[in-house]
C-alpha cells in the first residue's frame, strides 16, 4: 500500500480501497469463499514439540501412490476458480522461485469446469463454469487464437480440464482464465 501512497497519493483509489479492505477484510469479494485456512481452537493440537508443532503447521497432502484414481473434489489438486493462483499475486503455496526470476509450479493442480457457451470473434472465447456455479471467460492467447483445437472437442456441456490455471482480472476488470500454452487444456466429452 505503501507504493500505491507515494506513486498515486493518500487518496488515490488504491489506497482507499485497500486502506478500507484493511479495517475490514470481510468487505473483500472474495472474503469467505474459502474455508481453506479456517482452524478453530480446538483443531489445533496441544502438547506436541516444537518440530511436530511445525509438522502440523505446515502440514501438506500425503501424495498419492502412481496409478491410484485422483479425488475430484479434493480442492488442492483441483480448485475451484476463487482457489485459482492470481496472475499478479504470486504464492508459495502454488509456486516456487527457482533462480530469483524463474517461477516452478511447486505442485501440479487443474481447474476442472464446464463449457456453457462459446464463440468466436478474433479468437475463440469460451464460456466455462466451475462446480461452483462461477462462471468466467476463457480466451484463447494461444499462437493460432484457439484454432488449435478441434471443433467437436468444444461443445456446450462437455469438461475442459486445465493445468496450471491461473485466475486474471484486476480490481474492476472481468475475472477470466488466459490459456496461453494450448497444450495445457484438453476438452474431454463428458
Amino acid at each position: 500500500m505503501l507504493g500505491w501512497a507515494i506513486l498515486g497519493g493518500d487518496d488515490g483509489p488504491n489506497v482507499l480501497e485497500n486502506k478500507t479492505l484493511s479495517k475490514d477484510p470481510s468487505k473483500h469479494e472474495l472474503y469467505g469463499r474459502s474455508m481453506k485456512w479456517k482452524t478453530t481452537v480446538d483443531d489445533v493440537p496441544l502438547g506436541l514439540d516444537p518440530i511436530e508443532f511445525d509438522n502440523w503447521l505446515w502440514r501438506r497432502e500425503k501424495p498419492k501412490r502412481p496409478g491410484q484414481p485422483a479425488d475430484l473434489r479434493n480442492q488442492v489438486t483441483f480448485p475451484l476458480f476463487y482457489g485459482l493462483p492470481h496472475n499478479k499475486y504470486i504464492t508459495t503455496e502454488f509456486y516456487s522461485i527457482s533462480d530469483e526470476t524463474t517461477l516452478r509450479p511447486r505442485r501440479h493442480w487443474v481447474f476442472l469446469a464446464e463449457i456453457v457457451d462459446y464463440f468466436t470473434f478474433d479468437r475463440i472465447q469460451v464460456d466455462i463454469q466451475d462446480i461452483d456455479g462461477v462462471t468466467v471467460p476463457l480466451i484463447f492467447r494461444t499462437e493460432g487464437g484457439g484454432s488449435e483445437f478441434v471443433p467437436s472437442k468444444v461443445q456446450i456441456g462437455y469438461t475442459v480440464a486445465i493445468l496450471y490455471a491461473q485466475r486474471r482480472g484486476l480490481t474492476f476488470a472481468e475475472p477470466r482464465i488466459l490459456l496461453e500454452e494450448s497444450s495445457n487444456m484438453k476438452s474431454p466429452q463428458t
